[in-house]
């Protein structure tokens, strides 16, 4: 992350953190002032997940969560099923 400017958000799904390269992505976006959004089907111990107060948590399925997250923005989106 070169980008000089701040961040406002990070979304992290489906992963615990814990692998780098990208267990390091919540310490720099944070570091440009980023909040971070975490959804998984389950909540990690806070320390591991380096969640923080302020932090939201979004317990359960990313392909439910994530598009009813994001609706204001994308509108409504609907599965389609294959």
């Amino acid at each position: 992350m070169s980008d000089k400017k701040g961040i406002d958000l990070l979304i992290v799904i489906g992963t615990s953190a814990q692998v780098f390269p990208a267990a390091g992505y919540i310490a720099s976006a944070r570091a440009k002032g980023a909040r971070v959004a975490v959804v998984n089907t389950e909540r990690p111990d806070q320390e591991a997940s380096r969640l923080e107060d302020g932090d939201w948590f979004f317990q359960g399925d990313a392909a439910v969560i994530v598009p009813r997250m994001l609706e204001s923005v994308t509108g409504s989106v609907q599965a389609e099923r294959l």
